[in-house]
């Protein structure tokens, strides 16, 4: 099925120029996304006497409903944009990314090449290299999925290629000649083993996708829920999901594992950035913040390459400098829940209706993600209306500039006559 449109051409209104994008297909890529949904069945009730005896109770495993789903798509990559006087060519490796595993065939930009159009021949007037490694990391964790079955064993065999992930060395910009390239280098936060980012289906993510180092046995969020295994028995409380609380809430430091920190320029200035995590407060109170996924900018410092003072930009987020932003998603348990009542359907007896219910029960399942994306159509799970950015490191200052922006937050609606949660923006 076609999942996206892709640009072909753009044409001058007067008709006269015509820009037209070209593209390659590449091979099948398989992709995998580990999901946990644990089914809870209780409240088996006996609409006929004797029972039927059809429907049974179960609390639910975690183990029961780990499962990774399997996405395969052709990928349209770019492979030249042509206008009246050149054309740009974008150049993949020979080599497969290693993140995608050598099955894949998925390739890493190699370089881009510009090239202006003289008569009938094309010459190449800049060139843009790109220069890539991977993060790994060297040590597993005591839910490691080694063979990839759903089942965490910590005597499966841990294979670093599981956690790399393609990283951004530098950028080499030559021109026609090809010599005495501009250099942009990029460096990251510290990714040793302690704060590294784990094999790619680890489970150990905020709600919102991010590494928080919080290794489970379940990406369903440890949870104490009411249990009556047949309507004519007690009720109970019963905990489901991961081995322990909290498991699924955003962690400050692992979650700027393998950040940018620093660009090194041609001119041998650079530049190093800070980062917090996302806040806000439930109750608008200074005294009441809470962690959100994603980070924001805290701090940049540029060095010219010449001077060791930098210049300092520092950011302050909330109205009045108060630190959280606006909360910018919903996490209420109905979007994590779908529970449903089911019936079991048996022929009539002589005499009765041709079908009958004779047994009901009550089925709820439970998801690791919500029934709608934490990524709002605004793209961050947090708004800040106020944003101060002082000229110096906060405390001394030479000057601040305030921005403020527009903020409309989502909200939830009921739909009329199913009782259904939904949000609306």
């Amino acid at each position: 099925a076609i999942s996206s449109w892709l640009l072909t051409s753009i044409t001058s209104a007067n008709e006269q120029n015509t820009i037209t994008f070209n593209y390659t297909t590449l091979p099948d890529l398989q992709q995998l996304y580990a999901n946990d949904n644990i089914t809870v069945t209780d409240l088996v009730t006996d609409l006929v006497y004797p029972s039927a005896g059809m429907y049974n109770a179960s609390p639910g495993q975690p183990a029961d409903a780990a499962y990774k789903a399997n996405f395969f798509n052709d990928q349209k990559n770019l492979e030249s944009i042509n206008f009246k006087n050149g054309k740009v060519v974008f150049e993949l490796a020979d080599e497969a990314r290693q993140d995608f595993g050598m099955s894949n065939l998925r390739k890493r930009l190699k370089c881009i090449k510009i090239y202006n159009l003289v008569g009938n021949s094309y010459n190449l007037i800049k060139k843009i290299d790109f220069y890539h490694s991977c993060f790994i990391r060297n040590s597993s964790h005591p839910y490691y999925d080694g063979n990839n079955d759903g089942i965490f064993e910590i005597s499966e065999i841990y294979n670093p290629d599981k956690s790399k992930r393609l990283k951004l060395d530098r950028i080499e910009i030559t021109g026609s000649a090809g010599i005495n390239p501009q250099v942009y280098s990029f460096e990251y936060n510290n990714y040793t083993d302690n704060y590294g980012m784990p094999e790619q289906l680890a489970k150990a993510v905020d709600y919102w996708g991010y590494y928080n180092g919080k290794f489970a046995n379940s990406l369903v969020p440890r949870t104490d829920i009411p249990y009556r295994p047949r309507s004519v028995d007690n009720q109970e409380m019963i905990s489901i999901g991961a081995s322990a609380y909290g498991t699924r809430e955003p962690d400050p430091v692992f979650m700027q594992s393998c950040m940018l920190n620093k660009i090194t320029y041609p001119t041998g200035g650079y530049s190093k950035f800070y980062y917090e995590t996302n806040t806000y407060s439930p109750t608008n109170s200074p005294s009441d913040i809470k962690n959100a996924g994603g980070l924001r900018i805290q701090k940049i410092e540029n060095y010219s390459g010449i001077s060791p003072v930098p210049e300092v930009k520092t950011y302050v987020y909330g109205e009045n400098e108060s630190g959280f932003g606006n909360i910018n998603f919903d996490m209420h348990a109905y979007f994590f829940t779908a529970p449903q009542t089911r019936r079991y359907w048996m022929p009539g007896a002589p005499g009765d209706p041709p079908k009958q219910a004779v047994q009901t029960k009550q089925v709820r399942t439970f998801s690791a993600n919500p029934s709608f994306s934490l990524e709002t159509y605004d793209g961050s799970p947090v708004a800040y209306k106020y944003v101060t950015e002082y000229l110096g490191d906060g405390t001394n200052n030479i000057g601040k500039t305030v921005y403020e922006f527009n903020y409309s937050p989502d909200y939830v609606n009921t739909v009329s006559g199913i009782g259904v949660h939904v949000v609306q923006t």
